[in-house]
């Protein structure tokens, strides 16, 4: 295999078949060799998956999936059944969790996408892995490919507790605390302890360490963030005198600690509103989450910090 998959696909509308769902169930795109499956799996999706893997399908693109309703885990494991049948490679890109987790590993092969920083790409393998009492054996990871090789004893002295958690990313990764963490209840790298036990590749989480390359699945450009205003230092709390006092100094703490890309949004009514380099576009989504707090009152939210940089200019 070359240093990367690459994929040359035309983006003409004839080619691209979407099977479009309603809201909070998942978009799937269908472009030749490529689905691409991105939003929530709700209950009925499973089989619209199943439907979408069609002969010539040859690779899954988990695009930020999340589950959600009464089937989670059910609904993701047809997927994974699916998946699995059909012997889809696997590819991840934006986060994926728990049920998730289980579709991806059903893979035949399983990559990492190439169109997204590989600090926003993690898998985030919890507690829910593990039996009640906190076990697990080989036979509770039936639906895994024959050809992965989980470090059960790794995980497991993780899963003992149900708010222990893994965050694993692909080998290169540049994250502050390295490519497998081990973490209580938050999913924030700087929480998280450092694993050198094991990493993706070794353990066949990941069965290369080439990229999955597609024009479909290179990420857009983040938002612009403006120009250093030298406002304040960095290192200082906000000086904004109707900032609430968490957003001061507990908030603004933690957001220094992210790694970066990293935002810090205001808003004029006292909030605050951030986002680390685990998201795919962190300027965006610290963004849209103070526009939507403000009932899409885009004037009422400025970043107040950007990576290393003091932007904020007062409202």
């Amino acid at each position: 295999m070359s240093l990367s998959v690459r994929i040359r696909q035309a983006l003409f509308a004839a080619c691209l078949i979407a099977v479009t769902t309603p809201a909070l169930a998942v978009n799937i795109f269908v472009n030749g060799e490529e689905m691409i499956v991105h939003g929530t799996l709700v209950d009925g999706d499973a089989e619209k998956i199943r439907e979408a893997a069609k002969p010539g399908v040859k690779y899954i693109v988990l695009r930020n999936l999340g589950t959600t309703g009464s089937g989670k885990l059910a609904d993701a494991m047809q997927v994974a059944d699916a998946v699995k049948d059909a012997g889809l490679v696997t590819v991840l890109h934006g986060a994926c969790g728990y049920a998730c987790v289980r579709i991806f590993l059903a893979g035949r092969e399983r990559m990492v996408s190439a169109g997204a920083r590989l600090e926003a790409s993690y898998l985030m393998l919890g507690g829910s892995f593990a039996g009640a009492n906190g076990t697990a054996s080989p036979t509770d990871y039936a639906y895994v490919s024959d050809r992965t090789d989980i470090p059960f004893g790794t995980m497991l002295s993780y899963f003992q507790r149900r708010d222990r958690k893994l965050m694993i990313f692909h080998p290169k990764a540049q994250t502050s605390k390295g490519s497998v963490l081990g973490c209580q209840e938050t999913v924030a790298v700087p929480d998280c302890e450092r694993l050198d036990s094991f990493d993706a590749l070794s353990a066949r989480i990941i069965t290369t360490a080439d990229l999955y390359e597609s024009a479909n699945t290179k990420e857009g450009s983040d938002l612009k963030p403006p120009a250093a205003s030298n406002f304040a230092a960095l290192a200082d709390e906000p000086p904004i005198a109707t900032l609430s006092d968490n957003c001061r100094a507990k908030y603004y703490q933690r957001f220094l600690t992210y790694d970066k890309p990293r935002a810090f949004v205001v808003s004029k009514n006292n909030g605050c509103y951030m986002a680390p380099a685990q998201r795919l576009q962190p300027l965006r989504v610290a963004m849209d989450d103070c526009v939507k707090a403000q009932r899409n009152n885009a004037q009422a939210c400025r970043f107040y910090a950007v990576d290393d940089d003091v932007v904020f200019k007062p409202f």
